[in-house]
């Protein structure tokens, strides 16, 4: 379960943690560029601490409600990597029970506010950069 817990002011939340990480065996990154996407922008993984690694490290991010127009705008503004959780390999039509994406210049977007219950977009107040940097070393990404 994922926790959102009041911050600093009535806006402002914090990411706390999703308590199961392991009912997840599968992350598919993919990254959109101009709007697009291929099979070489996109990767999966199956290592099931990696999966719970990158869970943990968006934890203790602030993030704010923002309106779904600002979302779209910003992630069609700029390249943009989501990342996706699943319990296992078959996907079906069903969204997915936990994603997020991150903006190329390190905007977190959250679209849960815990797994299998979308909410509306969660944006951090920041943008953290590193963080994106440190996933995609951790995930082997280089694209």
């Amino acid at each position: 379960m994922l926790i959102i817990v009041n911050a600093c002011s009535d806006q402002e939340k914090v990411i706390e943690k999703i308590e199961d990480k392991s009912v997840f065996n599968v992350l598919i990154i993919q990254k959109v560029e101009g709007n697009t996407s291929s099979n070489d922008m996109t990767k999966i993984v199956k290592d099931q601490q990696k999966i719970v690694e990158v869970l943990s490290m968006v934890e203790g991010l602030k993030v704010e409600e923002v309106d779904n127009n600002l979302v779209i705008e910003e992630m069609t503004s700029q390249n943009a990597y989501m990342f996706g959780f699943i319990e296992n390999e078959k996907m079906t039509g069903d969204p997915l029970p936990y994603s997020f994406n991150v903006l190329a210049d390190g905007t977190f977007i959250f679209s849960h506010d815990e797994p299998d219950s979308l909410s509306k977009p969660l944006q951090t107040v920041d943008q953290h950069q590193q963080l994106l940097d440190e996933m995609k070393q951790l995930l082997d990404i280089d694209f």
